[in-house]
């Protein structure tokens, strides 16, 4: 009873296991035995897209710059010499007039220095003078030397006759030799003293230039006790105070002119090839236009820089400001568009028909064609539409290009153009 028992429950748990298995046998004879449905032809799809047909033709690009105002006028103004700030009469902002006056500095140390100097001044030109009345004093006295000299010397002749006849001493010819000595001596110190008039009226007119030069440096310094704008200017900063102590070299202004403002805006490598040609033809060729406070400026290539600065990937261009309807502040960055020379073969085209930086695609039997092309600026149409410029060897008048952004865009697949323009 015991082995029945177990056969009737090892059957129970075995019989879902077949049914199972044969129910798998049997939906697999099914599935190979239906029958086949007939195949469908597969149709290649066709994707919708717009299409320009381009003309090449000679155009002016426009290169999207950013800059910055800049000026070489720009100067700070410090003090001359130490003194007192007793006047203020600039402020930042201040637009100023070449000559106008921005501050005094007190002057009364160098007004008291001038009279000194003046009165050392008025000394040498009447030691000048006393020199020239005893030049001409000695040259008087120089004729009476002389007949005094010959009367000693016919005094002492005359001793010396009478010594020969018993008539004189020795001691009366030594009395008169030695006055007629005495009064060579008195001679010869009035010969040196007349020759030496040049040297000593030399001597105190160096003096006197000396004191000239020193009057008027201090003349300058009192010039300088007032500071003026050199050139019509704006005032950048003020770094001094009414009342201030300022020393001689202390910074009071920094201005910068308002006639020579320039922007200054680096321009890529790749646009070099371009500018020089047309700078060595004249660089008034080539301008440039911006905005700046919601107003127009118009610009012109003056320069290229000298230099590259490092880390930089292109040379620096210099724009001068044509009738500028205002004065911008050095510093401000501003964005220009900067019109190239007119190149030939060149291909107008929406943004939307540039794929990556180098790439169109054109239609030929119903299939896209890439081509390469190089990219050579902008163009703004008349409507105020923006247009990207490209050139190739390979396009050609008349054929058709895709203005479509299609993100599956490959050589050889097939697009219906829907609409197309002229």
């Amino acid at each position: 009873m015991s082995a029945k028992r177990f056969t009737l429950r090892y059957l129970k748990r075995l019989a879902p296991l077949l049914i199972l298995v044969l129910a798998v046998m049997a939906f697999r004879t099914l599935q190979a035995t239906r029958p086949q449905p007939p195949a469908q032809a597969i149709e290649e799809r066709s994707w919708s897209v717009h299409a320009e047909t381009i003309a090449p033709a000679p155009l002016q690009p426009e290169v999207e710059l950013y800059g910055a105002i800049e000026t070489p006028k720009m100067a700070t103004l410090s003090a001359a010499l130490e003194a007192d700030l007793i006047e203020l009469h600039a402020r930042e902002g201040d637009r100023v007039n070449a000559g106008q006056l921005l501050a005094r500095l007190d002057s009364r140390d160098v007004e008291i220095d001038i009279r000194q100097q003046k009165a050392q001044l008025a000394s040498v030109d009447a030691q000048i003078n006393a020199e020239l009345v005893r030049y001409r004093a000695d040259n008087e006295d120089l004729k009476l030397q002389q007949e005094l000299v010959a009367l000693k010397e016919k005094d002492l002749a005359r001793y010396q006759n009478l010594a020969e006849r018993n008539m004189a001493s020795q001691q009366q010819i030594d009395s008169a030799r030695t006055a007629l000595q005495q009064q060579r001596l008195n001679l010869n110190a009035l010969n040196e003293a007349i020759n030496d008039h040049p040297n000593r009226l030399a001597q105190l007119e160096a003096e006197r230039q000396r004191i000239d030069a020193l009057l008027e440096s201090l003349s300058l310094d009192l010039e300088r006790t007032e500071i003026r704008a050199p050139y019509t200017a704006r005032i950048a900063a003020v770094q001094v105070a009414g009342g201030d102590r300022v020393r001689a070299g202390d910074a009071l202004f920094d201005l910068y002119g308002l006639e020579q403002l320039e922007v200054r805006a680096q321009v890529p490598e790749r646009l070099l090839s371009q500018l020089r040609p047309a700078m060595r033809q004249g660089a008034d060729n080539i301008q440039a236009s911006a905005s700046l406070d919601g107003l127009p400026l118009r610009l012109e290539l003056d320069r290229l820089g000298a230099t590259v600065s490092s880390g930089k990937a292109g040379v620096d261009a210099l724009f001068r400001l044509i009738d500028p309807p205002l004065a911008p502040e050095p510093g401000r960055s501003l964005r220009l568009q900067l019109r190239l020379p007119v190149q030939p073969e060149l291909v107008a085209l929406p943004p939307t028909a540039l794929y990556g930086t180098d790439r169109i695609y054109r239609v030929t039997d119903s299939r896209l064609e890439p081509v390469t092309v190089s990219r050579v600026g902008q163009l703004t149409t008349a409507e105020g539409e923006s247009r990207v410029l490209v050139r190739s060897e390979t396009l050609a008048a008349g054929q058709q290009v895709i203005t479509t952004q299609l993100p599956n865009a490959i050589a050889g697949l097939r697009v219906d153009i829907t609409g197309a323009t002229e």
